[in-house]
């Protein structure tokens, strides 16, 4: 299915066609915390000896390039499509170096483009997300995507997180419910969240998630391509922590287990617009 769209990709471009759909997010609100946070023990940070050619073309990459399928690009630097259907790896397809592939417990099981989590569980990268680390101090910002659909969620959950536990990270997209959040850490703040109610209850389909935060100290969160929530918080990111790695339906901690699926996750060393949400949001969940 990816080669068939990349064949029709090549096509329409060949026409002078744009394949991009685009969609504009609408709408505003404000957010409360759900909890109070815990200070990490002092690590050192990364040590990967500086930050990336975040210009490369992650389409010029190599052979794990996504097929982008009317998806933005531009500041790419981790991308989970779970189009494996089988195995012990999520693939990081960014095609940006090095790859930061995720380990996937047993527990953990595939579905047709995506992983579900029906049991307390995660799926890490068992390294230090140094890449993200490093890329996203240099900018000051950062974009975290997810698509998924919701099980038999009880509590408070963390669907993409690089941290330790539940009030210690550096970022965090936090669900319960009926509530979606943004956790983040700068240097101002040890970890602010920000969170707002959506939903009535557990609602069913697949649902677009993308927590934005802006050098500028602007945090935002669109939902299905709609701006849901607001916020403000200054600094920069040089207090993350360069040793945490990436998770997806859990904390290392397993204190904040995420029931249901996860079709794919994105994250981007820059703040993408409102209209880079649209787009990624009109892309839809799967290729």
């Amino acid at each position: 299915m990816r080669r068939g769209r990349w064949l029709l990709g090549l096509v329409l471009a060949a026409c002078g066609l744009d394949v991009q759909g685009t969609l504009a997010p609408s709408g505003a609100g404000g957010g409360s915390p759900d909890g109070g946070a815990v200070p990490d023990a002092a690590l050192p940070p990364g040590s990967d000896g500086g930050v990336g050619d975040a210009s490369v073309d992650p389409l010029d990459a190599g052979p794990d390039a996504p097929v982008t399928r009317g998806r933005v690009t531009a500041g790419l630097v981790a991308l989970y499509e779970m189009e494996e259907a089988a195995g012990s790896l999520a693939k990081d397809t960014s095609g940006v170096a090095p790859a930061l592939d995720l380990v996937v417990p047993v527990d953990v099981t595939w579905q047709t483009g995506a992983l579900r989590f029906s049991s307390p569980s995660r799926v890490g990268s068992g390294v230090a997300a140094t890449k993200i680390y490093s890329r996203c101090v240099a900018t000051k910002e950062i974009t975290v995507e997810s698509w998924f659909s919701y099980g038999a969620l009880p509590d408070w959950s963390r669907i993409v997180v690089m941290g330790s536990s539940a009030g210690i990270a550096n970022f965090a997209m936090t669900t319960d419910p009926t509530t979606i959040g943004f956790d983040l850490r700068t240097t101002t703040d040890l970890y602010q969240r920000d969170t707002m109610g959506v939903f009535g209850q557990i609602p069913s389909g697949v649902h677009h998630m993308v927590d934005v935060r802006t050098s500028a100290g602007k945090k935002l969160v669109y939902l299905d391509g709609a701006l849901t929530i607001t916020s403000d918080q200054g600094g920069d990111l040089a207090t993350w922590n360069g040793l945490y790695e990436l998770s997806i339906g859990n904390t290392p901690f397993n204190d904040r287990p995420f029931f249901g699926d996860v079709h794919l996750v994105a994250v981007y060393d820059r703040a993408l617009s409102d209209a880079e949400v649209g787009q990624n949001f009109a892309a839809g969940a799967d290729p």
